[in-house]
C-alpha cells in the first residue's frame, strides 16, 4: 500500500481558479457529503506525474492508495487499449471497490495525440461497469481554457453543453466539489444526486407488491372494465361480460384507481362518468369532427376523469376542474397542451416527479397521430406508473397496464416518438384491490 501525503489546500486553490468566496466553495463539499459521495482528488493530485507521462512510458498497472485526510482508500488502475489510455479512480466502500459508486473517475487520454480528451465521473449507483455507466457526467475539451460538460441520468441526457471555465487538463486533478460549485447555477445537483428514501416510497412499494400479487388473476378482454356495481361489463355499452370477465388497458387502470376509491366510498367509479367528454376543454374545431366516429380523446378523458373523481371523493368535493390533476411542469421538459410529454423522456420525467412529489402515482395516456387520411390524433393506450426509491436509494418505476409492456424499457420501445399525458394520483390513502366474485 502506498501513502500519498498531500496537504489539502482547497480554499486557496478555489479562490485562485474561480475568484469565488469560500462560502460558495463549501456548498459543493456539503452537497457531496450530504449524498455520501467521496472525493479522490488528493490521490489524483498525487499521481499527476503519472497521468501526464509520455504515452510511450505509461504501463498498465493497478494499485491502492490511502491518504491522511480519509479513512477510505482509493483504487487506481491504468488501462491501455489500442487507441486510448484510461486512468480509473475507484473509492473504497464497505463492500470493497465498486466502480458503480458515485465519485468514480475515469480519465481518458488519446494515445496518438497524448491529450486528455474525456473525464467521466460516475454520479449514481445504477451503473454496472465503469465502461458502461448510465448516470454520469462527461467532460470534454471545448477549446481554449474551457471545457464542456454533459450530464446523463439512467442513460438519458439530463443536461448538455454546460461550459466550465477550466480546461480538461486542470479538471483532471480538481476536486469534484469544485466542479459542482462552478456549475451549480446551471445544474440542479440535488436532483442529480438525491436517493429519495422517504416514507412515501415504502407506501408505493407496498402498493406495487399488492398489484403484482393480484394482476395475474385478471384476464385481458377487449373493451372490458368493472362497473360501479362491481360487475365485469363492456365499456362501450355497459353489457355484462361472459365468464370469465376481464379488463382492457383502460379498465385495468380504472381497477387500480378503484383500489383507492373503493375503501373511501364502498363502491367502484362510474363508467358513464369516466366516459364523459369535455370538448370545451381540449381539442380544436379541426379535431371535433372525429369525436363521434373515432372517439379520439377517449383515453385522455378517461384518465382525467379517473383522477378527478378520486380526488373529489378523497376531499368530499362537489366539483373539481377537469384538468385539475394534470401534470404540466416537469423540470426543463416541454409540455404540449393535452398531448403531454415525449415518451422518450419518460424515465427522466418520472425520476424528477418522484423526487419532487414522493408518494404520487401517475395515469398515463399514450397518444399519437393515427395513420389515416386525413391524419388525426388518437389517445389509444392507458397505463399507470408508480415511481419510487428503494431502501438503498435505487430508483424504480412500477409499470402496470393490461398488455405485455410491464417495464419502462418496453414502454419506451413500443411507443417511441409518441407522447404521454400524465395525471397524478396520491397514494397516501388506503389501497385495497377488489375483484368481482
Amino acid at each position: 500500500m502506498s501513502i500519498i501525503n498531500i496537504k489539502c489546500s482547497i480554499i486557496i486553490f478555489f479562490i485562485v481558479l474561480t475568484g469565488a468566496p469560500c462560502a460558495a466553495m463549501d456548498s459543493g463539499k456539503i452537497l457531496l457529503e450530504k449524498y455520501g459521495i467521496q472525493e479522490n482528488y488528493i490521490v489524483r493530485e498525487g499521481l499527476s506525474n503519472t497521468l501526464v507521462e509520455p504515452v510511450s512510458e505509461i504501463i498498465q498497472q493497478e494499485a491502492v492508495f490511502s491518504y491522511r485526510e480519509s479513512d477510505r482508500r482509493v483504487q487506481f488502475k491504468a488501462i491501455i487499449s489500442e487507441r486510448k489510455i484510461f486512468f480509473v479512480f475507484i473509492n473504497e466502500t464497505e463492500q470493497g471497490y465498486l466502480p458503480n459508486q458515485g465519485g468514480t473517475y475515469i480519465i481518458r487520454r488519446d494515445r496518438q495525440t497524448g491529450k486528455f480528451d474525456n473525464i467521466l465521473v460516475v454520479l449514481r449507483p445504477e451503473v454496472v461497469t465503469p465502461e458502461q455507466p448510465t448516470s454520469y457526467l462527461s467532460i470534454t475539451p471545448s477549446g481554449g481554457n474551457s471545457s464542456k460538460m454533459d450530464v446523463y441520468l439512467f442513460g438519458t441526457v439530463f443536461l448538455k453543453g454546460i461550459l466550465l471555465p477550466h480546461p480538461v487538463e486542470t479538471l483532471v486533478t480538481m476536486p469534484f466539489s469544485l466542479v459542482v460549485d462552478v456549475s451549480k447555477n446551471v445544474v440542479d445537483w440535488d436532483l442529480v444526486f438525491s436517493k429519495g428514501r422517504r416514507p412515501q416510497d415504502r407506501t408505493v412499494e407496498k402498493i406495487i407488491h399488492q398489484i403484482e400479487s393480484m394482476r395475474a388473476g385478471v384476464p385481458e378482454k377487449e373493451d372490458g372494465a368493472i362497473d360501479e356495481n362491481g360487475r365485469f361489463v363492456f365499456i362501450e355499452n355497459g353489457n355484462l361480460q361472459s365468464t370469465p370477465g376481464g379488463l382492457n388497458c383502460s379498465g385495468f387502470a380504472k381497477w387500480l384507481v378503484d383500489g383507492f376509491y373503493y375503501p373511501l366510498t364502498g363502491t367502484y367509479t362510474s363508467i358513464p362518468e369516466l366516459k364523459t367528454g369535455h370538448p370545451e376543454k381540449r381539442g380544436t374545431r379541426w379535431t371535433k369532427r372525429f369525436e363521434q366516429t373515432k372517439d379520439t380523446y377517449f383515453g385522455l378523458d378517461w384518465t382525467r376523469n379517473l383522477a378527478v373523481t378520486l380526488e373529489k371523493a378523497r376531499w368530499d368535493l362537489s366539483s373539481l376542474d377537469y384538468e385539475a390533476m394534470d401534470v404540466r411542469a416537469i423540470g426543463r421538459y416541454e409540455y404540449l397542451e393535452d398531448k403531454g410529454f415525449a415518451v422518450n423522456d419518460i424515465r427522466m420525467l418520472l425520476y424528477i416527479l418522484a423526487l419532487k412529489y414522493p408518494g404520487k402515482a401517475y395515469l398515463g395516456t399514450i397518444n399519437g397521430y393515427y395513420p389515416a387520411n386525413p391524419l388525426y390524433a388518437q389517445y389509444y393506450h392507458v397505463a399507470m406508473f408508480f415511481p419510487f426509491f428503494d431502501t438503498e436509494g435505487q430508483f424504480h418505476i412500477g409499470v402496470f397496464d393490461q398488455h405485455q409492456a410491464t417495464s419502462i424499457e418496453s414502454i419506451i420501445e413500443m411507443y417511441r416518438d409518441e407522447y404521454i399525458h400524465f395525471v397524478s394520483v396520491d397514494t397516501s390513502m388506503e389501497f385495497r384491490l377488489v375483484l368481482p366474485k
